[in-house]
């Protein structure tokens, strides 16, 4: 398998996640959005990151739909439990992550000032309801005693919120579930390996080009 991927994306970051979970043989191209290749655009139904390139030519794409499909066919321990109600609940926290932390995630990370106090409100919310489902629990997937679908899903945020954090930008604060969830996630050997060598230089490149005021 090829998955194609851009070295800051969050989502190709799921992906990848899934892949070392499951210990996949695959391979990684990176490519560059700002000018994308003709052959990506081929590919790529939206023009978007990640997909993924099976070995008899399928794309996939959507992060969710490649973490989802990786589960159900690689061998292994699954990262979806087997409990219907519970493998609903995990996808649809898994959008959360997608439609309700990325956004605001991705506003401090690459916009300019005037917009960072709305985005650390929306983050502020979102991590409060968080605080609230993680009471009792290790992880936010399934019946919250082992790392799932829930916990890849918002592995990437997770990840950024850390590093914000060694940039002097403390979101987290005093949300003991939240913390505690977040060193458990990111100790993980898979998150660990879920980005280039190159990430934290391109970030900082990003954060430059913006403006932003993180870059300082």
């Amino acid at each position: 398998m090829k998955l194609v991927s851009f070295t800051i994306c969050p989502y190709v970051q799921r992906a990848v996640l899934a892949l070392e979970e499951r210990g996949a043989d695959y391979e990684v191209e990176f490519i560059d959005l700002r000018d994308k290749p003709d052959w990506f655009l081929e590919l790529s139904p939206r023009g978007k990151v990640p997909i993924l390139v099976l070995d008899d030519g399928e794309v996939l794409f959507e992060s969710q739909v490649i973490v989802e499909y990786l589960d159900e066919t690689l061998p292994g321990n699954r990262l979806t439990p087997a409990d219907p109600a519970l493998r609903a609940r995990d996808r649809a926290w898994f959008t959360y992550a997608s439609d309700e932390v990325f956004g605001p995630v991705g506003t401090l990370e690459f916009s300019d000032s005037a917009k960072h106090p709305e985005a650390l409100r929306k983050l502020e919310s979102r991590l409060d309801r968080l605080e609230q489902e993680l009471e009792g629990r290790a992880y936010l997937s399934g019946d919250g005693e082992a790392f799932g679908l829930a916990d890849v899903g918002f592995a990437p945020a997770l990840y950024r919120l850390a590093y914000f954090e060694t940039l002097g930008l403390e979101i987290v604060g005093d949300r003991p579930h939240v913390r505690g969830w977040m060193a458990r996630v990111l100790a993980r050997p898979s998150v660990q390996r879920s980005v280039p060598e190159s990430w934290e230089a391109d970030v900082q490149a990003g954060l430059a080009r913006r403006a932003s005021p993180l870059a300082a």
